[in-house]
């Protein structure tokens, strides 16, 4: 994947977004597993049969990832 600068990813797929000082932290892949999050990632926190992957934003941010793909009125917990 080539590198794309988070708020450019953001506004190119028209996503309203809640953008911080790391949103021109480059986006270097993506996942939808914390668990294979890597420096870098963009994690896509999507709603599963057993688990919802919102629970896992806190251990994303701390695993490296430089955003979060939520659910449309999400409000949860602050992502990183």
């Amino acid at each position: 994947m080539k590198a794309i600068p988070f708020c450019a990813l953001a506004k190119s797929l028209s996503l309203p977004s809640g953008l911080t000082s790391s949103s021109q932290a480059l986006v270097l892949g993506a996942a939808i597993d914390s668990r294979k999050i890597l420096p870098g990632d963009l994690y896509f926190a999507l709603p599963g049969n057993k688990v919802d992957g919102h629970q896992f934003l806190e251990d994303a941010a701390q695993k490296g990832a430089v955003g979060a793909v939520v659910k449309e009125g999400y409000a949860g917990s602050s992502y990183g």
